[in-house]
């Protein structure tokens, strides 16, 4: 399955125009199976909280009660903070949105690096993108794509340039290896920061599926398990709503490392 794709629409944006739903069927059966994963990983459900979950749960079957409870906070979160509002705190802060694996040292690092690594792509300063033609500027992004491939160790991957509906940037294909852009981004003249982005956020894909199918190309043992996880469970904007999608383990990860690029190589607009 391909990930959702990063969008040009911010958090409060977006709550406009994907909402969450009830999830039914087999959704819901995906979700208390990826409910089992995050709670047999003690990378990511450690004795600690395995200890603090029963308490909550009060049940004789803890991991049939955190099943039932984690699909409750995808498909309806608002019953459930009235429902369960320790339970819905619980995972709220532990499971959704407070990861206390996420290495935000060592992303800094790779920022860093990675940015270093394009900054002298010529065409990527705003002026030389603007005097681009169209296929100029996407071998411009590819020669981003190269060398942050190679920065992390794995293939490259091709870029496609196409037409998608407004909002929609782009996203990597792991069943093809494609990196696909939205024409928007190589037609505007006047915003290399966000196709350059867009590369990035991508490219962090193409990365996460590339340690998580070969053991050991991620030295951090957390970090590979939690994207194991998240790509067996995904939650596109579309069907879950914009906050859920957005604070998933591969896209808090891929929108800092694409921001963090964006944000070391060009001034934010204020």
């Amino acid at each position: 399955m391909a990930d959702e794709g990063s969008f040009e629409l911010d958090e409060a944006d977006s709550r406009g125009v994907v909402e969450g739903g009830d999830v039914a069927g087999a959704d819901a059966e995906q979700l208390r199976a990826g409910a089992v994963g995050v709670f047999d990983d003690p990378a990511m459900f450690g004795e600690g909280l395995q200890r603090e979950w029963r308490t909550l749960a009060g049940d004789d079957d803890p991991k049939t009660a955190f099943r039932e409870a984690y699909a409750e906070y995808v498909s309806d979160p608002g019953a459930m903070r009235i429902r369960a509002p320790d339970q819905y705190v619980f995972l709220h802060d532990h499971v959704f949105f407070g990861r206390e694996f996420d290495n935000h040292h060592e992303r800094d690092r790779e920022v860093a690096e990675s940015a270093a690594a394009i900054e002298d792509i010529e065409g990527l300063s705003p002026t030389a993108w603007e005097r681009l033609s169209e296929a100029q500027r996407t071998e411009v992004l590819q020669e981003e794509e190269r060398r942050l491939a190679a920065l992390e160790g794995r293939p490259e991957a091709p870029l496609l340039v196409e037409e998608m509906p407004t909002g929609l940037n782009g996203y990597f294909d792991p069943a093809t290896g494609v990196l696909h852009l939205n024409r928007e981004l190589v037609a505007n003249i006047g915003d290399v920061a966000k196709a350059v982005d867009t590369v990035a956020h991508e490219g962090r894909h193409a990365y996460q599926h590339y340690v998580v199918d070969h053991p050991g190309a991620d030295p951090d043992a957390s970090e590979m398990a939690a994207w194991t996880v998240n790509f067996g469970t995904y939650l596109d904007a579309g069907h879950y709503g914009y906050e859920l999608y957005r604070h998933q383990p591969v896209e808090e990860d891929a929108w800092a490392f694409g921001d963090g690029i964006r944000d070391a190589l060009y001034a934010r607009p204020s």
